[in-house]
């Protein structure tokens, strides 16, 4: 069918609608919801560059790192063709579709589809069982489009290419076990805290001093694996390391390991002289390696990057050399449930989950013995009021900076906090981001006054948030809100797609 031409796609979107579709008549007729979401996307952008409102808008996400990796390994022993892509693309994508091509220079094609609503990546692997002389001019090709709220240019595509390699990836590696990170028992996450002020507590990682440097969060997050090779495989002395090493968030920031020099794979048995601050191991290990990775990556998560309700994944792919003069792969990805490590080049770790949520730096709290001060000056130790008449005691606080707060107006008075932090209201614990004008907010004095105003308002200053040793809340501004540990309790709202779409991104990532 004949591609009708038009003006709503141009450039680099109109040459990915053909790849992917066909063309944009072939999206209207068979996906008409999508269509008219990605119309009715660049009309809205185009009335705000109209209006001279979108001018300020950085097209490139400024801080935010955008990743794109398309890889082809051939395992000539199985005679697999295994195809690994990544595409981590900023700004809290509404959805994101791909479609990858793969061709041969005898004109044989396979293709697969793909789409991943309300995240920032997606990840592509397939195997394909193919003989050594189908390999010849192999070639694969990921094309690509996503949906991005609220931005002068809501939809972007982009396409990214690769060739095969042969002979890497291959399964080398034996028994082992993964001895940094683990997650607690019962949870199937690792929890990051970031600023946290006293080493108290149950999280799996805090930082009584961490490094921030321009504004920006560091990234410390020590790793270490403990593997054995196959029989007759033997890592060269002082390996060479390369690869890709990044973490990613569901919905913006990306942050990538360059210091490959500073990763050691050393034998097992040299483990006792690393630093302190690397993993215990109650066992020696004589036989095996050890695949270190530095604390400090020396890389940051760029402020507003940053998100309370984010979920970061680890994926990382190295490569090494043996004593045959060849060189072997090494993978790590996290999963929300990881799969017991049972051998091989695959290794799956639990998710990270940050921990935030946070009220304004001006916020006051009614303490036991030094009266009502800002919330930047409890200390812990301190007493605060609770709902219950009681006071409680203060075992930690977190503080970071936010560059936009919830405004909450009701019974006469005010207060900003974090989009994730809980308000108690008539109907309950409620995440600032969801309370309304129809909510009645909890207050000093058990009363329950209805909410007056509540917007969004720029603040770009420091932001605190109490733990408690018992209870869940406390007094601030006079409104209840909940503690450090109420607000990670709580689970985070998913923003949802219309029915349509969704039917329309289900038929698309089954086509092939």
């Amino acid at each position: 069918m004949r591609e009708i031409q038009t003006e709503l796609f141009k450039g680099k979107e109109k040459e990915i609608l053909v790849s992917i579709f066909g063309g944009e008549q072939k999206l209207k007729e068979e996906y008409p919801a999508l269509y008219e979401d990605m119309v009715t996307a660049q009309k809205q952008a185009g009335n705000r560059n109209e209006e001279g409102r979108a001018s300020t808008q950085n097209a490139d996400f400024d801080g935010w790192e955008e990743f794109e990796k398309l890889r082809l390994f051939y395992d000539s022993k199985a005679k697999i063709l295994t195809v690994k892509g990544k595409i981590h693309k900023s700004g809290g994508p509404n959805y994101l579709i791909a479609r990858l091509k793969i061709w041969n220079e005898q004109g044989k094609t396979w293709t697969f589809s793909y789409a991943v609503t309300q995240c920032s990546f997606l990840m592509i692997e397939e195997k394909i069982r193919m003989e050594r002389e189908e390999l010849s001019g192999i070639q694969a090709e990921i094309n690509y489009m996503l949906r991005v709220p609220a931005l002068w240019k809501p939809v972007k595509a982009g396409n990214l290419r690769g060739t095969a390699v042969i002979g890497a990836g291959l399964d080398i590696i034996g028994k082992g076990q993964i001895l940094h990170p683990v997650s607690k028992a019962g949870r199937s996450k690792i929890n990051i805290v970031y600023f946290r002020t006293d080493a108290m507590g149950t999280s799996d990682y805090f930082y009584a001093n961490p490094e921030r440097r321009n504004n920006n969060f560091c990234v410390y997050l020590p790793i270490a694996i403990q593997f054995e090779m196959d029989a007759g495989k033997q890592a060269a002395q002082n390996p060479r390391v390369q690869g890709d090493i990044y973490i990613y968030s569901t919905r913006h920031s990306t942050v990538q390991f360059q210091n490959f020099q500073q990763i050691k794979l050393i034998p097992a048995s040299q483990w006792s002289n690393m630093p302190p601050f690397y993993p215990l191991i109650s066992q020696r290990f004589t036989k095996g390696y050890l695949l270190v990775l530095p604390q400090a990556w020396n890389s940051f998560i760029s402020q507003g990057g940053v998100a309370g309700e984010d979920d970061f994944y680890l994926s990382m792919y190295i490569e090494f050399s043996c004593t045959d003069g060849l060189r072997y792969s090494l993978q790590m990805d996290s999963q929300l449930v990881p799969k017991k490590y049972e051998g091989g080049n695959l290794v799956e770790i639990p998710c990270m989950h940050l921990l935030w949520g946070c009220l304004e730096k001006g916020a006051v709290i009614k303490t036991r013995g030094r009266g009502s001060i800002p919330v930047c000056d409890v200390k812990i130790g301190n007493y605060v009021a609770s709902a219950k008449g009681t006071y409680e005691k203060v075992i930690n606080i977190y503080t970071g900076n936010e560059e936009i707060l919830k405004y909450i107006k009701a019974g006469g008075k005010t207060i900003m906090m974090t989009m994730d932090h809980p308000v108690m209201t008539k109907e309950g614990w409620k995440q600032a981001r969801e309370v309304t004008a129809s909510d009645q907010i909890c207050m000093d004095g058990e009363l329950y006054s209805p909410v007056d105003e509540v917007y969004d308002e720029p603040y770009y200053d420091r932001v605190y948030s109490l733990e408690l040793e018992q209870g869940e809340g406390f007094f601030a501004n006079g409104f209840y809100v909940g503690d450090f540990g109420k607000q990670n309790s709580m689970e985070k709202p998913e923003p949802k797609l219309p029915q349509d779409i969704l039917n329309d991104l289900e038929k698309f990532k089954n086509f092939s």
